[in-house]
């Protein structure tokens, strides 16, 4: 049993000051929890509050196409889990004293800090996923095609939750009383580390093999964005967990660590719905028809699935000025008319899009 968790069975909560001496026969030096950590806590939770609004008007205007083209259950949960690793890392980055319901170490960093980053990144790699079977392997993205991995994603992560709860304290997270903070055995937290690089590699293969797809709403360059900020993200985390494995302990280290994770969260979920909700807001007509005819112009009819009315009165959305003319699809192509759910309005030939996401 190492030093630190011999500590952590000696009795009794003790006053800053001895707390601090504790700390220090380690050879460590602790800043303790103070006016920053709480500033940070607050600045973070406006920050998701602020993107909770943004979220809750694009579920509000959900039937608004262009939003609607956002996948909004799977925006949705993405946020979501973006709240629980913020709460995960309030009690593991060592914001606030680890006493009270604080103090259950494996509840906050299981289940909320592990939990939240694996849903997280495995949202990521399902939407790397889908790009590449309808733009790569042409293949369609509804029914079990969808949902099989997203139940074995979920399972998986389940199995791993359920696995490290069970498995003994000495050997994943403990308690360390004598410190009020949570202690994470080597093994466990590269083992965890390794899990999460293993998904965002499978991602990386995946925007290998999409680098190339022509898309007519920026699908491919929004989840680029999302890729890279969160790799910098778990690189971050790898290298302060490696290099300062007691950062808790730094009032500097623990700040800049909680808001990198904190910015990453709020900057994916904004990547994907800040200009449909932006176009909604103060254009919301002239934007969804921008919207249709460049789903027309881009000449991208087989991937998106656009299938013309030929009896329905002409309108401008026919009449591009771009020279791609929509003709109907072969029978073939009909395979994945269902990945897009596109229809057509028979009174004026504007598509109803809503794309796999």
């Amino acid at each position: 049993m190492s030093t630190a968790l011999a500590l952590s069975k000696r009795a009794p909560k003790l006053s800053e000051a001895d707390r601090i001496k504790g700390i220090a026969d380690l050879g460590k030096t602790l800043e303790p929890v103070g006016v920053t950590d709480t500033v940070t806590i607050a600045v973070s939770a406006s920050l998701y509050g602020v993107t909770g609004l943004l979220v809750l008007y694009a579920l509000i205007h959900r039937n608004y196409r262009p939003i609607r083209a956002k996948n909004m259950p799977l925006t949705t949960v993405m946020y979501i889990a973006c709240i629980v690793w913020f709460l995960g890392d309030i009690a593991t980055n060592g914001l606030v004293y680890n006493v009270g319901v604080w103090s259950k170490c494996k509840l906050w960093v299981i289940w909320f800090r592990d939990l939240g980053g694996y849903l997280y990144s495995s949202i990521v790699l399902l939407r790397a996923h889908a790009l590449n079977r309808i733009f790569i392997q042409r293949k369609s993205f509804t029914g079990w095609a969808y949902y099989m991995p997203i139940v074995i994603l979920a399972a998986a992560l389940l199995i791993f939750c359920l696995t490290v709860q069970l498995i003994s304290d000495d050997l994943t997270v403990s308690y360390l009383s004598k410190l009020e903070i949570c202690h994470y055995v080597e093994g466990f937290k590269w083992g965890s580390l390794a899990l999460l690089w293993l998904v965002w590699f499978a991602s990386l293969f995946y925007y290998i093999k999409i680098r190339h797809i022509q898309t007519a709403f920026n699908e491919f360059r929004e989840a680029l964005v999302v890729f890279f900020i969160a790799f910098t993200t778990l690189l971050e985390t790898s290298l302060v967990h490696g290099i300062f494995p007691t950062y808790p302990l730094n009032r500097t280290l623990r700040t800049i660590t909680t808001y990198v994770d904190v910015v990453c969260g709020n900057i994916s979920v904004w990547v994907f719905l800040v200009y449909p909700v932006f176009k909604c807001i103060f254009y919301r007509e002239k934007y969804e028809h921008e919207w249709l005819a460049k789903l027309a112009r881009d000449g991208l009819q087989r991937e998106y699935q656009i299938e013309m009315n030929r009896s329905a009165n002409t309108s401008d959305f026919a009449k591009m000025g771009s020279g791609h003319q929509l003709t109907s699809l072969s029978s073939n192509d009909r395979t994945y008319a269902t990945d897009y759910h596109i229809t057509l309005d028979s009174n004026s030939e504007i598509a109803n899009f809503s794309s796999y996401r």
